[in-house]
């Protein structure tokens, strides 16, 4: 996919399980890769390099094809998860740092933010309300433009950025 181009295939987005780590764990501090972390997520996602834990979550960064949200949005339930929530720059740094650290070179990917039942009014996947944290790219998430621009991607080439785009 080219730089310049602003495509409705976007890289599948990282897939957050359902999954939340013992006190124990979330009060050590969960490092990228920590093994010890890695054994609370469940049992059915693959211990590869692309699952990582942050906090009391897990991470499976899925992103060896192109898909629409509708797409992404399934296959992150179907692994028992559902596309990731940024609610904080904590959260987006730790995105942008793994994407850079797995070689992720591609456009951008899917997250679980997206204004399908009512313009304007974003909600995250899991269906809670946007919250404070915003980390739109210039001239994004107003509707004004393109109405039909429903689902948000974290842009890697414009620096980790939100771009609202369409679903499907």
């Amino acid at each position: 996919m080219s730089a310049s181009c602003l495509s409705n295939h976007i890289i599948l987005a990282s897939c957050l399980t359902n999954h939340t780590m013992s006190s124990s764990y979330r009060a050590s501090g969960l490092l990228l890769g920590d093994v010890a972390a890695l054994s609370r997520c469940p049992v059915t996602v693959l211990r590869t390099q692309f699952l990582k834990a942050y906090r009391e979550k897990c991470f499976e960064f899925v992103i060896d094809h192109e898909t629409y949200w509708d797409n992404a949005d399934k296959d992150c339930r179907s692994r028992g998860g559902h596309l990731e929530t940024v609610g904080d720059q904590e959260t987006q740094a730790f995105v942008m740092d793994t994407l850079r650290s797995i070689g992720f070179n591609k456009h951008g990917l899917w997250i679980g933010l997206n204004d399908r039942e009512h313009e304007q009014h974003w909600v995250w996947a899991t269906g809670e309300n946007l919250g404070s944290y915003r980390n739109w790219g210039d001239k994004q998430g107003n509707g004004i433009t393109h109405p039909t621009d429903d689902c948000v991607h974290l842009r890697y080439i414009d620096s980790g950025h939100w771009h609202d785009s369409p679903c499907h």
